[in-house]
């Protein structure tokens, strides 16, 4: 699995590369997307060690795969970019 998204805590979030929720740069990354019902102010990084970034603005994400790559880009609604990661499939290599 290459990124997961979760609709929870009606905030934008993006986590670290997680394995059994701690930090591996081989884990998968979770992205919170789920504000656009009741905004929820996110527990911020420092009281969260596995969070990379928060926001508690209102937000939509876009997801681009092209090939190996995978770019994720949150927007809030006022179009100011509030996060953006890329991402590689851990798949291996299709031949033939």
């Amino acid at each position: 699995m290459d990124v997961v998204l979760e609709h929870h805590d009606h905030a934008f979030k993006r986590t670290h590369p997680l394995i059994d929720g701690m930090n591996s740069k081989n884990g998968v990354i979770y992205l919170g997307d789920g504000s656009w019902g009741k905004l929820r102010i996110p527990e911020q990084p420092e009281s969260r060690p596995y969070l990379a970034n928060v926001s508690p603005a209102y937000h939509m994400t876009v997801h681009r795969l092209e090939g190996d790559h995978r770019y994720h880009v949150a927007l809030e609604e006022t179009g100011r970019v509030a996060d953006v990661c890329g991402t590689f499939s851990k798949r291996p290599a299709r031949r033939g």
